[in-house]
């Protein structure tokens, strides 16, 4: 197993310094303290648990994780900062288990995960990094989450990274996969299951999801999590504007953005009109009870 703790602690500090200078040392600063991957390994994450990842493939989340020892590392802060013991979290797009072995920590005993990972080859290395670290309140889900009840396929995305499989086919030969799509209203409509927070990183697809759980929006108003991208393949079906204008119907939301975007530690910054929509990064909702729970030293 890798440990780079203390280089980690020194990159990740820098990165959340908002000053041109350090901006640009605590970009290079990683490869030159950081011997360059050469194959698949575990590796200690600044949050003190230990994730197989393979950053010789991966250009997304798991070369983040080897280099920084993090990735989003704003969006964990609020997951740790708004969870609390007993807590649901429901994790879409779950991909190697970053976000959800995070929130099982900070759930408890007491707490649980759902993670929706429909990839199986990504679902494999979800469900070792789960057991590496001995967790016992994830629930592992294959379905992928959308708007209605179907089978379909999913297509590995090498070009860009592992957490870019999409139910969009590129036009170029990759493996696919048959997988079966539910909506969150239909898994958890025999479940009477409380749900905290829940959220959304599934490639285009939020607002289709979001539609599947507009029962669930509107009777539990779970905090959500919302990756919201005007480049995706598919924007005219799901542009940031539609996912946001979506959420503003359900009426019982407030919506915030970091102020230094979801890779670093920094404050919520309230978004009041389509106008604040980030092009791509997280936005993230909260009821009004919800909001008062936010410590102040996260709001500007």
């Amino acid at each position: 197993m890798k440990k780079y703790t203390l280089r980690h602690k020194l990159i990740s500090f820098l990165r959340d310094i908002d000053i041109k200078g350090v901006r640009i040392i605590a970009y290079y600063l990683p490869k030159l303290i950081i011997p360059k991957p050469t194959k698949a390994l575990l590796i200690e994450t600044l949050y003190g648990f230990n994730i197989y990842i393979d950053p010789v493939i991966d250009n997304g989340v798991e070369k983040s994780i080897y280099y920084t020892g993090t990735y989003e590392k704003g969006t964990l802060d609020i997951i740790q900062s708004m969870l609390q013991k007993g807590d649901v979290f429901v994790d879409v797009g779950a991909n190697i288990g970053l976000m959800s072995i995070l929130a099982a920590k900070s759930v408890g005993d007491t707490g649980k995960v759902i993670s929706f990972e429909p990839n199986p080859k990504t679902r494999d290395v979800l469900e070792q990094n789960i057991a590496v670290n001995t967790i016992s309140n994830i629930q592992v889900s294959k379905f992928a989450i959308g708007n209605k009840i179907e089978e379909t396929k999913i297509y590995d995305r090498w070009d860009s990274n592992r957490g870019s499989a999409s139910l969009i086919k590129p036009d170029y030969e990759t493996d696919s996969y048959t997988i079966n799509t539910i909506t969150l209203n239909d898994f958890f409509k025999t479940n009477k299951t409380k749900i905290r927070m829940i959220k959304l990183d599934i490639e285009g697809y939020e607002l289709e999801a979001l539609k599947g759980a507009k029962e669930i929006l509107e009777t539990q108003t779970p905090m959500l999590i919302v990756e919201c991208s005007n480049m995706r393949e598919n924007y005219e079906q799901s542009s940031n504007l539609m996912i946001y204008s979506f959420l503003k119907s359900i009426n019982k939301y407030r919506f915030y953005k970091l102020s230094g975007s979801k890779e670093k530690k920094s404050k919520l910054q309230e978004i009041y009109s389509e106008k604040d929509i980030p092009a791509h990064d997280n936005i993230f909702c909260f009821s009004e009870n919800d909001f008062k729970q936010i410590p102040s030293l996260l709001l500007l």
